[in-house]
């Protein structure tokens, strides 16, 4: 069974993340969540096109802004690990939302230093 993770934010830095999360984070599913829809859609597009074929990691785009709570709230039920790559001027409203508290060590640390420390499954 593998795990599933969320990237906010799907510019360079977020599709650099899930490449590395479909090849060696033992992902089932990545969720590549941007403020722009098209945007997550191209990235999910040039991983598949990126990853070898026997990775079978199911890649999703969503539209979520870090700034609006309820779709943040939603987005992060049922994620392993979060990481966050969204811009300078969006990451103020993103470290300090409510739903976060859970989630921001494992932001920070690299799975397995998570695992070990016991805050990741």
């Amino acid at each position: 069974m593998g795990y599933r993770y969320l990237i906010l934010g799907a510019g360079r830095q977020g599709t650099a993340c899930a490449y590395d999360l479909a090849l060696f984070g033992e992902a089932d599913r990545i969720i590549l969540a941007d403020a722009n829809e098209s945007f997550a859609r191209k990235s999910a597009d040039r991983l598949r096109h990126l990853l070898p074929s026997k990775k079978n990691v199911q890649l999703e785009a969503v539209a979520v802004s870090v700034q609006n709570h309820p779709e943040l709230v939603n987005v992060l039920r049922g994620a392993a690990a979060v990481m966050s790559a969204v811009s300078p001027v969006q990451r103020a409203a993103f470290t300090s939302a409510p739903a976060l508290s859970s989630f921001s060590t494992m932001a920070a640390l690299p799975l397995l230093q998570a695992r070990e420390r016991g805050v990741a499954p």
